[in-house]
C-alpha cells in the first residue's frame, strides 16, 4: 500500500484474488498502521523488510514458489519496483506497479504538492545515496519478470512522467512490459481499473 495505507486496506483485493486461486499477503510499510520504525519513503529498511516478507511467504506450503508476483500502488509501487530488481531468480514471474515513483529526484523536482515534497525531504533526504536507494529506473537491468505499469495521466502525487521514464528505460533494456494509462484519472485509478 501507499502513504498512510495499511495491509488491511488490501483485504478486499486479496479476497478477490483468493477467489481466483491466488495466495496473497499484504505488508504495511514502516511507520504506518501498527508497523515498527519510522517512515523512510521506501528506503533500504523498508525494502529489506519487504524482501524478508516475500521470502518467508514463498516458503508457505500453500504457495507455488515458482509463480510469485508483486503488486504495489503509489509508495507501494515504488517499493515493488525496488524489490522486483532484487528478486531475480526467486520465482518472481510478474509485477504490477500502479501510480508509482521510479526516479526519486525527478519526482521531487516535478511534484507540485508541498506535503509530498516535504515528506520526501524529511523521511529520506536528497543526498546522492538517498536518491540512489529510492530510484528503481536505474536498476532495471536486473529486472527478471514482465511488468504491467498503470498510471493516471492527471496524477499530481506521482506524475505520469514517472511511468514514461520507466517505460523508456524498459524499452531501452528490451524488457517485457505493458503500460496502461488512464486519461481521466488522477492518483486514484479507481477499483474498476485494478480488476
Amino acid at each position: 500500500p501507499g502513504f498512510s495505507r495499511t495491509a488491511r486496506d488490501y483485504i478486499p483485493m486479496g479476497l478477490r484474488l483468493a477467489r481466483e486461486g491466488f495466495a496473497c499477503v499484504a505488508v504495511t510499510q514502516r511507520g504506518f498502521g501498527r508497523s515498527a520504525g519510522k517512515p523512510d519513503f521506501v528506503g533500504p529498511k523498508t525494502v529489506a523488510a519487504l524482501e524478508v516478507g516475500f521470502r518467508k511467504f514463498r516458503k508457505e506450503p500453500y504457495v507455488d514458489a515458482s509463480r510469485m508476483g508483486l503488486f504495489g500502488y503509489s509508495r507501494g509501487a515504488m517499493a515493488a519496483s525496488l524489490l522486483a530488481v532484487r528478486l531475480k531468480g526467486e520465482g518472481l514471474r510478474a509485477a504490477v506497479f500502479a501510480a508509482g515513483i521510479y526516479d526519486f529526484k525527478k519526482a521531487h523536482d516535478d511534484i507540485k504538492i508541498t506535503g509530498i515534497r516535504e515528506n520526501m525531504e524529511q523521511e529520506a533526504g536528497l543526498s546522492d545515496a538517498a536518491v540512489a536507494d529510492r530510484t528503481s529506473v536505474t536498476k532495471m537491468a536486473d529486472l527478471a519478470c514482465p511488468v504491467l505499469l498503470l498510471h493516471g495521466e492527471k496524477d499530481e502525487n506521482a506524475p505520469v512522467s514517472q511511468a514514461y521514464l520507466l517505460r523508456d528505460r524498459l524499452t531501452a533494456l528490451r524488457k517485457d512490459f505493458e503500460l496502461k494509462t488512464f486519461p481521466d484519472r488522477d492518483h486514484d485509478l479507481g477499483r474498476q481499473n485494478l480488476n
